[in-house]
């Protein structure tokens, strides 16, 4: 995991995440409303894994911010290939 720009509460927002194929030395980015928002991260899987599934919600962890509250997902895009920001 990692901690990015602040998405701010009551508001819609585009998140995107690329993953490249997986390897000792996978390179995962993620930008928030087209920023980018994560320094190259990189992920280290075993030699011959592959993605075989994705998990879509609001992750959260029993340290200081432990509040609660609700999270939508809307126009969620899977694909090999960059999308971008829808308008």
């Amino acid at each position: 995991g990692t901690t990015g720009a602040a998405i701010s509460e009551g508001a819609w927002h585009c998140i995107e995440m690329h993953g490249a194929t997986p390897s000792t030395s996978t390179l995962m980015e993620y930008w928030v409303d087209g920023v980018k928002s994560s320094t190259t991260l990189n992920g280290v899987f075993v030699v011959g894994a592959t993605w075989g599934s994705m998990n879509l919600g609001d992750i959260s962890s029993a340290g200081a911010d432990t509040g609660t509250g609700s999270f939508y997902l809307d126009e969620v895009v899977v694909s090999d290939s960059y999308v971008g920001t829808l308008p």
